[in-house]
């Protein structure tokens, strides 16, 4: 089997600002270098994804989604879903949704799994997210 090195935890691994105005001005610039290359490690690791009923509702969950189901080209971001040796995400549905694991892991597949980056732009961008 695979030889796991190192783990990241997105929000145990950058400082939190909970309660709000608690994170210091070092932990506040730490996390503005993390945020701005966070999304390098959804698209170029292993990714598993925890997924409840609310992971579908938040901006963050949704995008590191896409970005573990694409993998990089000369000619931009392609699906690595169905391309064993591109597809990186590991879906394991908790809680709420574990009763149904297939039809929330399907559900999650079929939102991101062909979205060009234009795509999940103009999803992403809805104010509902």
């Amino acid at each position: 089997g695979r030889k796991i090195e190192l783990i990241w935890i997105d929000a145990g691994s950058m400082p939190q600002d909970q309660p709000q105005g608690s994170r210091s001005a070092p932990d506040t610039a730490d996390f503005k270098t993390m945020l701005s290359q966070v999304n390098m490690l959804y698209l170029g690791t292993q990714v598993l994804i925890l997924l409840d009923l609310s992971y579908v509702s938040r901006f963050w969950t949704q995008f590191e989604a896409w970005l573990s189901m694409q993998f990089a080209t000369p000619d931009g971001l392609k699906s690595a879903i169905g391309n064993t040796h591109n597809e990186r995400q590991h879906i394991v549905a908790i809680q709420n949704a574990a009763a149904q694991s297939d039809t929330f892991t399907k559900m999650l597949i079929d939102q991101w799994a062909t979205k060009s980056p234009q795509q999940a732009f103009e999803f992403l961008s809805k104010p509902e997210m």
